[in-house]
């Protein structure tokens, strides 16, 4: 188990030495490292605990740890910043996302350049979203402007945005709704043999029998 983590460790550090660098990239190498260091750790310690002769775990477990374990999982804010940089556009995203296809040719819709595209522009739409919902909890638009197009219509016509803003926001959401949406099939588009199918949210259809008594 460890032989496997430790190549992942050294991979880590040449890619680290050998790559260009972007910002954003050493908290990923801490967390690597980190993590990878304290699985190897406890994947000693149960190798240790399950040998059958415990006088030798402990003796091996003295050798290899001599003062204890050492390493504990990543820290949980070295966990939200890398999350915060993959889920943005930042130059570590772009990195990790080399060699990818990422372009959007026309002929086929490639959600990942539409992703992208939207992430460009988030924090243009993030303070106009920050601008909006301040003025909704304040009173300042109708309470019935439960939805970001609502809001924005609302925003508009109260002066807090421009009509350049709201044409954004426009595009914006359209686009986030249609990466959103899902596929839609009809309960039996996939069905080989239709006729053995039954919709059980269909209508019900009363038997010969039943429709006899029904009518009597």
């Amino acid at each position: 188990m460890c032989s496997p983590i430790s190549t992942l460790a050294s991979m880590v550090l040449k890619q680290w030495q050998a790559g260009s660098k972007v910002e954003g990239e050493e908290a990923l190498l801490h967390y690597s490292c980190r993590f990878l260091l304290q699985r190897a750790e406890q994947a000693f310690v149960e190798i240790f605990d399950n040998l059958p002769n415990r006088a030798l775990g402990k003796t091996l477990n003295a050798v290899v740890m001599p003062t204890g374990r050492r390493w504990n999982k990543p820290h949980d804010d070295l966990a939200r910043d890398i999350a915060k940089r993959i889920s943005t556009h930042s130059a570590l995203r772009s990195k990790l996302l080399e060699n990818t296809w990422d372009a959007d040719d026309g002929e086929q819709r490639n959600p990942l350049a539409r992703y992208n595209a939207l992430l460009v522009d988030y924090d243009r739409a993030e303070a106009i979203y920050r601008t909006l919902n301040k003025a909704y909890a304040k009173g300042e638009l109708p309470q019935t402007a439960l939805h970001p197009e609502a809001r924005v219509e609302a925003g508009l016509e109260k002066g807090l945005i421009s009509e350049e803003d709201a044409a954004f926001m426009r595009t914006f959401e359209a686009e986030v709704l249609e990466m959103l949406t899902v596929d839609d099939f009809a309960y039996d588009a996939f069905a080989k043999n239709k006729s053995t199918l039954i919709d059980h949210n269909g209508k019900a259809t009363a038997s010969p029998k039943q429709e006899e008594a029904n009518i009597k």
